[in-house]
């Protein structure tokens, strides 16, 4: 299996979370485990799971405390090199 699917993989997963789990602490330790177990296997596109459960986000988050920079850094990158803005 590509890794190019695991954002996919991991939407579902959330998606199925959310409906079925309502302990958010609960969901927060899962999350914690799949982010680290997706990463150690070379997972990087986690970042396309943000903005469907709170949760996720939150510990995506207190993982990767630099990846807001680098989005935005990126975003202003691009208007910088396409002579335009979204």
């Amino acid at each position: 299996m590509g890794w190019s699917k695991g954002s996919m993989i991991m939407t579902e997963i959330i998606e199925n979370f959310v409906e079925t789990i309502s302990d958010d602490e609960y969901r927060a330790e899962a999350y914690s485990a799949l982010i680290d177990i997706f990463e150690d296997h070379d997972c990087d596109t986690l970042h396309e799971c943000l903005e469907i459960d709170e949760v996720f986000d939150d510990v995506f988050h207190e993982k990767h405390p630099d990846e807001d920079a680098i989005e935005e850094e990126s975003l202003e990158d691009w208007d910088d090199q396409s002579g335009g803005s979204f």
